[in-house]
């Protein structure tokens, strides 16, 4: 499922006033994992059904076209699919036991599919004192040409319930081993966004799937937007032949907001003329968090006294930085409940030395149009790390957003759809380290 950003909706992406009022995050009916996997449908394509934001009764799918979105429950057995508050689909699965479903796409006719078989172990390991739940999904033969572990991004839904790449990837022959991160789903622990603790909790999960699956030679790890900090940092801690990241960033935390901040007040019309002044104020925002909200406080109240009478000051907005949200909160406040809320996000954290030195093989997979992460300045860095370093590819869907993701307009309704070729490109690397050739929407590096 797509997410909304890197840091995460914790990291007082929910207005901190609003914290007591927020609703118990609950997870997805048990009963309705029998539903999970990939399905054929009898126009050729195949449908990844999983679920959908933790929601206890609601589905997500995913299109081997592209497409994905919500399935809402309307029935026990009906779903809807819908975009925003409009329904244009429909879905209907069958008993569990035949694993049929129909599924009708905004007025086309409808499809019949069945569940295609696939070997699902369900396990629980260890990270330090923590027990970690986990799930690895092979072929149906159970032989794999590789298996990759999925490193999830910000969100905080179990990774077991919530993952397609897990029913996707292996019908390619590429098992994947999914977990709960720690506090989530059915894994023990506290929330945590630290990098290390996080890499720490993925290389123990390399090493359980290297044990449920001792036939398979070639082990990875693929990590989504957060997760793109945390897979190179893995390969420091567990031996993997390759590292995949998607649509995550070359620089830390604090740069990713800096430049969500600058490209704000761009596209609010301003210029060169006023970014010295929008730095300023990111520079003192990443001094606050940087020292885990200790210091910084009043060389930011100077610096919000000093510019928030100038017109572009309004434009440092939006739902995702936190420099955008310190901007509007009141300060007592901010700094009570920022600690509780960042989950000891690595605000320090470096990436570059780590892409650097690592001897895993590196696919990175950018959004050229990526707004919540924006990919100029990690393509720069990347680009300088592949003069001195071969073992690293560079891929950019062109017209991508976050998520490698494309908006389109389906017969009047505004759908969303990974960007063609995206899932057949990261399989096809992982198993052979081979890329398609640069088009009108790809440009490749290598």
């Amino acid at each position: 499922m797509l997410r909304a950003s890197l840091i995460g909706k914790a990291l007082l992406v929910v207005a901190i006033v609003e914290l007591a009022t927020l609703p118990a995050r609950a997870d997805i009916d048990p009963g309705l994992r029998c539903r999970f996997g990939a399905y054929a449908l009898t126009d050729g394509r195949t449908l990844v059904i999983d679920g959908y934001n933790s929601d206890a009764h609601d589905l997500e799918y995913v299109l081997s076209s592209g497409e994905y979105g919500h399935l809402a429950a309307i029935s026990p057995t009906g779903y809807a699919l819908r975009a925003g508050e409009r329904d244009f689909g429909a879905a209907t699965f069958s008993s569990c036991d035949t694993g049929q479903l129909t599924f009708t796409e905004n007025g086309r006719p409808a499809l019949s599919g069945h569940r295609i078989a696939m070997n699902v172990s369900e396990t629980y390991f260890d990270s330090g004192a923590t027990r970690l739940f986990g799930k690895l999904v092979m072929p149906a033969d159970g032989k794999a040409d590789a298996i990759v572990v999925m490193i999830q991004g910000s969100e905080d839904d179990p990774g077991t319930d919530s993952e397609f790449w897990q029913y996707e990837l292996p019908l390619s022959r590429i098992g994947v081993f999914t977990y709960d991160k720690r506090g989530a789903g059915r894994s023990q622990g506290e929330l945590s966004a630290d990098f290390y603790v996080r890499a720490s909790d993925t290389a123990a999960a390399v090493r359980k799937a290297r044990d449920l699956a001792p036939g398979v030679i070639r082990f990875g790890v693929f990590g989504e937007s957060q997760g793109g900090w945390v897979a190179p940092l893995t390969a420091t801690q567990a031996n993997i032949d390759f590292v995949v990241v998607g649509f995550g960033l070359a620089e830390g935390v604090t740069a990713q907001d800096r430049d969500e901040v600058e490209e704000m007040v761009r596209n609010a019309g301003y210029g060169d003329e006023v970014m010295g002044k929008v730095r300023e104020i990111t520079a003192a925002t990443a001094r606050v968090v940087k020292s885990e909200w200790q210091s910084g406080w009043s060389e930011l109240a100077a610096v919000e006294r000093k510019y928030q009478g100038e017109p572009w000051y309004k434009a440092i907005d939006g739902e995702d930085g936190y420099t955008a949200i310190l901007l509007r909160t009141p300060q007592a406040l901010a700094r009570k409940m920022g600690p509780k809320l960042d989950k000891h996000v690595s605000f320090s954290y470096d990436p570059r030395p780590v892409i650097a030195g690592i001897s895993s093989r590196q696919l990175w997979v950018l959004g050229g149009s990526d707004q919540t992460a924006p990919s100029s300045r990690t393509v720069t860095i990347l680009k300088e790390i592949q003069a001195h370093k071969s073992s690293l590819d560079l891929v950019i869907f062109r017209n991508a957003d976050h998520g490698i993701v494309e908006t389109f307009t389906d017969n009047g309704v505004q759908r969303r759809r990974y960007s063609s070729g995206y899932f057949g490109l990261v399989a096809k690397w992982i198993k052979s380290d081979a890329l398609p050739a640069s088009d009108n929407n790809l440009a490749i590096w290598r």
